[in-house]
């Protein structure tokens, strides 16, 4: 992914609007199918175990998105200031 910011990564210009136009239509298919499946299988979550169960399920998962962000971004910082 750092090479994409750099032109050693290829010829930008030789990209065309239908490159373009194909890079964010799959983008978007497989982002979307991600979410889709997501949320499919959260309503089915609340099917099995309840919502409650799935609201302290994402809770707990809530805090551990906040504990692995701040993990990395002091880990950026110590390796940006030492």
């Amino acid at each position: 992914m750092y090479e994409l910011h750099h032109n050693q990564a290829g010829d930008y210009k030789a990209i065309s609007v239908m490159d373009t136009g194909v890079i964010l239509l799959v983008t978007a298919v497989a982002v979307g199918g991600v979410k889709l499946a997501y949320a499919g299988m959260v309503g089915k979550a609340k099917m099995l175990v309840g919502a409650g169960v799935v609201r302290g399920i994402n809770k707990v998962a809530s805090g551990l998105m906040v504990a692995v962000g701040s993990f990395v971004i002091a880990k950026v910082c110590s390796a940006l200031v030492g």
